[in-house]
């Protein structure tokens, strides 16, 4: 069995969530980490693989019509860092 992770997924869900709670900074690579972790364990997986997707076009805007069409980047969150 396969486990398979989105990190671009779990990028977002924690960039909103450490946004929330004013820690942004040096808590980020943490929290993924830890999703990471919580989720390899459940299980002894024959393959983990991570995915993500590249600054050019994606493949999933390929096969998905409305990928991303309701997401909202908010300003006041440092998107370079």
């Amino acid at each position: 069995m396969w486990l398979i992770f989105d990190v671009n997924y779990l990028l977002m869900k924690a960039v909103y969530a450490l946004h929330k709670a004013n820690q942004m900074y040096g808590n980020l690579e943490q929290l993924l980490n830890n999703n990471i972790e919580k989720y390899t364990v459940l299980n002894k997986w024959d393959k983990v693989i991570i995915v993500s997707d590249s600054r050019k076009t994606s493949w999933r805007k390929e096969y998905l019509n409305k990928y991303k069409e309701n997401r909202i980047k908010q300003d006041d969150i440092d998107w370079e860092y």
